[in-house]
C-alpha cells in the first residue's frame, strides 16, 4: 500500500509535483497556522519498516514554518546529531538533504529537526529503518530500537465531521464538500495544537495525509475547523469514490501526537453527473385564497408527494414566484424563489409560507405561481410539477355593498368560514375537518411532526440546538455516548484483546502495543543466548 503525506496548511505543493501540475500556489480548506506552533519537520527519505543495504545513502528532510523561517534541518541518528543542513528562511517550505554511510548492519532511528530563527525546534517522527546485507532480510524484534510511544487514545476527545458523506466534483452542490470539523477537549494540558490529523483513501488503497488545524470555538472546550474537498482531492480520487479517515489528535511540544480521539470516517461521495429519475411530484397549496395584512389566512401550507424512491434524489423543493395584480413578475424574470420542503413521518414534502412576507409589489394583490422540483443528489433539477396558483388579495378589501331596490329584500354577503376561522378553538377545528396545531392555529394540513434527536444525525450543530448529544460516529442520541472500550478493559481475555486490535502480553495484561521482545541480558543461560541471536560471553557469564 502506498502512502503519500501531505499538509494543507504547507505540503500540498508536494503532491501537485506528484501529479505533474504546473501549479504555483495551493488552496486549501484548512485555516493556517499562524502561533509559534505551525514549526514542523518531517523524514522524507527513507520511511519507517525499509531495508536498506550496507551503503551509503541519502537522507531527505522537509521543515515548515508559516511565513517562512527554517534556518536549518538537522539529521539525527540513533539520537545523535549526522549533520546540519542550511535552509532558506524566506522559503515557508523547505527541503534538505544529507549523505550517511551506515558503519554497521542492525536497525536504526532516524530523526529530522527543524530550527527556525526564533531558537525553535520541531522533531519529526521517528523512521526505524534496517540495515543488511541481505535485501530481504529483516532486523528482529530484539535488535530493534524501542520506538516512540504512540499517541494514547483518550475516550473524553470527541470529533465529528459533517456532511456524511461528503461530495465532490463538478456536479456536486459545492456545500457537500466542504467537511466541517465540530470537537470537544475538555483540557489540552501542554499541547500546542489540536488538530484533525487523518488521511483520504481511495478505492486503489492509497492513503494521503491531511492536517487541519482547528480554532477555539465559542463555548470552552469546543474547537472548529473546515476542509475543502476541492480540485486537488479531486485529483487525487479520480473520479471514484473514496474515503476520510480522521482522528482529533493533540500536537505535544515535541512535534509529536500526545493524545488522539478513536478513529472516525466520512464517505467521500463522487459526482459523475446526473442520474435519469422517472416518476412524477405533484404540489398542492391550501386555502386558495389569503390576505396579505392582518386579515386571517395569511398563510399558505403546501404539500408535496411523489412515487419517486427517496433513496434516489437529495430532496424536494418549493420553487414559487409573487405576481402582482398586473399579472407582472416580482423579482427578476426566469428567477424563482427557492425553498427546501421538510419530509414527514407519512412521505410527503411540505413548506409553511406566510405571505406577509411577500414583496411590497404585492400589498395591492395579487398570486403566487408555484410548482414543486424533485433535485438530486448532484444538486440537479430532474423532475417537476405542474404550476398551480393561489390568490392573494389585500387585508381590508371592500367589497361592494348590494343594491337595494324596492320590494326586494337582499342579503348581506358573508364570506365562508375557513379553517382559521377557528384559531384557538380546538372543538370547532375539529367539527369544520380541520386540524388544530399546537401554536392555536386552526390549518388545513396536519400539524408536521416535531423533529427528534435522530432527525440530526451528521449535523452536529443542529443536535445540540436541539438539547441533544452528539456520538462521535454522526448519531445524534438522547442520551451520552457510551464510553468506548479500552485496550486495558480485557486483562486475561485474549480473544477480546486482539477484536479490539489489541495486543495480548504474556503476563495477560491487554495494551495498544506489542510486547517487547526480551533484551540479550535477559538471558542467563548460553544456549537461549545464542538461539536468540545474541553472544555469550564466558568468561563473564554475560549475553550481550
Amino acid at each position: 500500500m502506498n502512502t503519500r503525506s501531505f499538509s494543507l496548511t504547507s505540503r500540498c505543493l508536494t503532491l501537485l509535483t506528484a501529479f505533474g501540475l504546473l501549479m504555483t500556489s495551493c488552496a486549501g480548506g484548512a485555516s493556517p497556522v499562524t502561533s509559534s506552533g505551525s514549526l514542523r519537520a518531517w523524514i522524507d527519505q527513507p520511511m519507517t519498516g525499509y531495508t536498506l543495504p550496507l551503503d551509503p545513502f541519502t537522507l531527505k528532510a522537509t521543515g515548515r514554518q508559516v511565513g517562512g523561517g527554517v534556518t536549518a534541518i538537522e539529521f539525527m541518528v540513533n539520537d545523535m546529531l549526522l549533520a546540519s543542513v542550511p535552509t532558506d528562511p524566506s522559503q515557508q517550505l523547505t527541503e534538505a538533504s544529507t549523505e550517511w554511510n551506515p558503519s554497521a548492519e542492525g536497525q536504526y532511528r532516524i530523526q529530522a529537526v527543524a530550527l527556525n530563527s526564533a531558537g525553535l525546534r520541531a522533531r519529526s517522527e521517528i523512521a526505524l529503518i534496517c540495515i543488511s546485507r541481505d535485501p530481504t532480510g529483516t532486523c528482529g524484534e530484539a535488535s530493534a530500537a524501542t520506538p516512540p510511544a504512540s499517541a494514547e487514545v483518550d475516550s473524553t476527545i470527541k470529533v465529528g465531521g459533517a456532511p456524511n458523506p461528503a461530495s465532490i466534483g463538478a456536479n456536486c452542490n459545492p456545500a457537500d464538500r466542504i467537511v466541517t470539523f465540530e470537537a470537544y477537549v475538555e483540557d489540552i494540558g501542554d499541547a500546542i495544537e489540536v488538530d484533525i490529523h487523518g488521511y483520504l483513501v481511495g478505492t486503489s488503497g492509497e492513503r494521503y495525509e491531511f492536517i487541519v488545524p482547528l480554532s477555539p470555538g465559542t463555548t470552552p472546550g469546543s474547537y472548529l475547523g473546515t476542509l475543502d474537498l476541492g480540485t486537488l482531492y479531486d485529483a487525487v480520487l479520480g473520479g471514484a469514490d473514496g474515503r476520510l479517515e480522521y482522528t482529533l489528535s493533540l500536537l505535544g511540544p515535541t512535534k509529536e501526537w500526545s493524545k488522539t480521539s478513536t478513529l472516525q470516517v466520512i464517505q467521500v461521495r463522487y459526482c459523475a453527473g446526473a442520474t435519469p429519475i422517472e416518476g412524477v411530484v405533484k404540489v398542492m397549496g391550501t386555502p386558495e385564497l389569503v390576505f396579505k395584512g392582518k386579515c386571517t389566512p395569511t398563510t399558505i401550507d403546501f404539500v408535496a408527494e411523489t412515487d419517486i424512491d427517496p433513496g434516489m434524489f437529495d430532496r424536494v423543493d418549493l420553487a414559487y414566484v409573487w405576481f402582482d395584480v398586473a399579472d407582472t413578475w416580482i423579482g427578476t424574470v426566469g428567477e424563482e424563489n427557492r425553498a427546501e420542503m421538510t419530509r414527514d413521518s407519512g412521505g410527503a414534502y411540505r413548506y409553511h409560507l406566510d405571505v406577509n412576507t411577500a414583496p411590497a409589489a404585492i400589498d395591492g394583490g395579487g398570486t403566487i405561481k408555484f410548482r414543486a422540483i424533485v433535485v438530486s443528489t448532484d444538486n440537479a433539477d430532474v423532475t417537476f410539477s405542474e404550476v398551480s396558483t393561489i390568490v392573494i388579495k389585500p387585508c381590508g378589501a371592500v367589497v361592494p355593498p348590494p343594491q337595494s331596490q324596492p320590494g326586494i329584500t337582499v342579503t348581506p354577503y358573508v364570506p365562508p368560514a375557513t379553517c382559521a376561522t377557528y384559531n384557538g378553538k380546538p372543538n370547532n377545528c375539529a367539527a369544520a375537518g380541520c386540524y388544530y396545531w399546537s401554536d392555536t392555529t386552526c390549518r388545513g394540513s396536519a400539524e408536521p411532526a416535531a423533529p427528534t434527536c435522530a432527525s440530526y444525525n451528521n449535523k452536529p450543530s443542529k443536535c445540540k440546538d436541539l438539547g441533544c448529544y452528539y456520538w462521535s460516529d454522526g448519531t445524534c442520541s438522547d442520551y451520552p455516548e457510551p464510553a468506548p472500550p479500552k485496550c486495558g478493559d480485557f486483562f486475561k481475555n485474549p480473544d477480546g484483546c486482539k477484536n479490539l486490535g489489541c495486543y495480548y502480553w504474556s503476563d495477560n495484561s491487554c495494551n495498544d502495543y506489542a510486547e517487547p521482545a526480551p533484551s540479550c541480558g535477559s538471558y542467563l543461560k548460553p544456549d537461549a543466548c545464542q538461539a536468540a541471536g545474541c553472544k555469550w560471553d564466558e568468561q563473564q557469564s554475560l549475553c550481550y
